[in-house]
């Protein structure tokens, strides 16, 4: 989170943008009676974008599936 900050604020302070949100966090959406959507957002280098998200998958259904 540290480095994206700091990286995120040299972007905005250039191009004179606003801050994106840094931290993460999850989004929920109930779209049916017995389901639900979640939205999880992470700041991470787009060269491992794809092992996070599975990593991430992963974990959820170890946590699962016990």
């Amino acid at each position: 989170v540290d480095q994206a900050t700091r990286h995120f604020s040299k972007l905005t302070n250039r191009r004179q943008l606003d801050m994106p949100k840094i931290h993460p966090r999850v989004s929920m959406k109930i779209t049916d009676v017995d389901k639900i959507d979640l939205v999880v957002r992470v700041t991470v280098p787009s060269y491992i974008r794809g092992r996070i998200e599975q990593s991430i998958v992963n974990d959820y259904l170890k946590s699962v599936v016990k």
